[in-house]
């Protein structure tokens, strides 16, 4: 009940959570529910405008690019190539940063000072150019992009979980573990985890929209190694812009669309996550 009064309170955790389902829809069904294959090209038809405009067709409704390959198309099968980088390389990010939080914040010591060191040099390094440097070295593909994105990333998850275990393990509840010699281990999965998995959820969905930009930037700049996708079509629209606007365009709102809606669930689950608000 208490998640349907929060729904109420915050009207745009039902936008995100919509817009969140139209990208993840597409993106299982891209195969099904896309007008054309995504490579599929009408050389006669290059540079359709969209439907509404002069010379534009229900046939594409969205218009064609500089190869007569039809947007909407593009724009469907883009969102799967999205959601495979997002959602992986924020898992990676995940289980580094999560790990190296809970032994920062427990074990603490020098390896506390160790780890927070390594956190501090993430934080000074442009992710950007990190993620640029770790793809030039492996490669550009898409798997190289996944690494890429979640090892420059789970900075933020240490930070937030080290700050939380902290206050956690002087708890009188995990004092009281220690003292009837339960394992760290046991601490840390029965007491510690549960008690921070609200953060990892929040952080987790945020992120997924991020990485989603960033791995649009990636592609943007010819560094993704996926030739479909809404950062490449944007790239390649954009010297086009002047006489073909929708190239551009279109690929720009679905990215905008889909790193939006998980950014407005991040923030309706800090609310209902909330302990306090429990």
């Amino acid at each position: 009940m208490w998640i349907l009064k929060n729904f109420k309170a915050k009207p745009f955790g039902i936008l995100g959570c919509v817009l969140v389902f139209l990208t993840i829809f597409a993106a299982i069904f891209a195969d099904f529910i896309s007008p054309y294959d995504k490579d599929h090209m009408e050389l006669h038809n290059r540079l359709k405008p969209p439907f509404w405009a002069n010379g534009g067709e229900w046939k594409h409704p969205l218009g064609t690019d500089s190869m007569g390959r039809d947007i909407l198309s593009r724009l469907i099968h883009g969102a799967r190539g999205s959601m495979i980088i997002g959602i992986s390389a924020a898992a990676i990010a995940l289980f580094i940063g999560v790990s190296l939080g809970l032994l920062s914040g427990y074990i603490g010591g020098n390896l506390d000072r160790l780890i927070m060191h390594m956190v501090d040099a993430m934080l000074a390094l442009p992710g950007t150019m990190l993620a640029i440097l770790l793809v030039a070295i492996i490669g550009p593909h898409q798997i190289s992009v996944i690494l890429a994105l979640g090892m420059t990333m789970w900075s933020e998850y240490a930070k937030v979980i080290r700050a939380r275990v902290l206050t956690l393990k002087e708890e009188p509840f995990v004092l009281a573990s220690k003292a009837f010699g339960i394992s760290n281990i046991g601490i840390i999965s029965k007491h510690l985890l549960p008690n921070i998995a609200h953060i990892i959820v929040i952080v987790f969905t945020i992120q997924i929209g991020l990485i989603i930009l960033w791995a649009a930037a990636l592609n943007f700049i010819g560094f993704g190694g996926v030739t479909v996708s809404w950062g490449w079509d944007i790239a390649a629209g954009r010297i086009y812009i002047s006489h073909a606007w929708w190239l551009p365009t279109f690929p720009g709102i679905a990215l905008s669309i889909s790193v939006l809606g998980f950014i407005l669930i991040g923030d309706w689950l800090r609310d209902v996550l909330d302990p306090k608000l429990l």
